[in-house]
């Protein structure tokens, strides 16, 4: 018992550490993405998506902001996973940045747009289908998943 004790404590601790890393790697992120804004690509554009997904315990809420200029392909993104009331009756929180990649059509659906997310640290890429003020998380083959309707993000207004 005092072991688990021990290892969640851990755990809490770690995770605090890696949010203040990732606020850091935020400022500069957001830094880097200012300072490349290129002038004939438009207005930086951003969007923040929120949602709770399916998980043990209340759920994950994701909340997950996207920054790409008006006509480009390209931009970077934030993640924040929120295990509501994770640890000990309180949410635990884990963030994460990278960059973002628009991808045109998929095998399923030709007019699909997809956002492939690309963490900076060692993470698994992941996908997200836009559908107007909602986006979708796909699985690493991008395809919708039997129960994708638990698995929507909303635009935040």
């Amino acid at each position: 018992m005092k072991k688990l004790l021990f290892l969640l404590a851990l755990a809490a601790m770690v995770s605090c550490q890696q949010k203040t890393k990732d606020a850091t790697a935020e400022g500069a992120a957001k830094d880097s993405t200012e300072a490349k804004l290129d002038p004939a690509l438009g207005a930086l554009q951003t969007k923040t998506f929120e949602g709770v997904l399916p998980a043990q315990g209340k759920g994950l809420r994701y909340t997950l902001t996207v920054k790409i200029q008006e006509k480009s392909d390209n931009g970077t993104y934030e993640l924040l996973k929120t295990y509501i009331e994770g640890y000990e009756g309180k949410d635990l929180t884990y963030a994460q940045n990278g960059t973002v990649k628009t991808i045109h059509g998929t095998k399923a659906d030709k007019n699909a747009i997809v956002w492939e997310l690309t963490p900076e640290k060692n993470s698994e890429i992941s996908y997200y289908q836009v559908e107007n003020d909602k986006v979708i998380m796909l699985s690493q083959k991008m395809n919708k998943t039997p129960d994708w309707k638990k698995y929507v993000l909303s635009l935040k207004k």
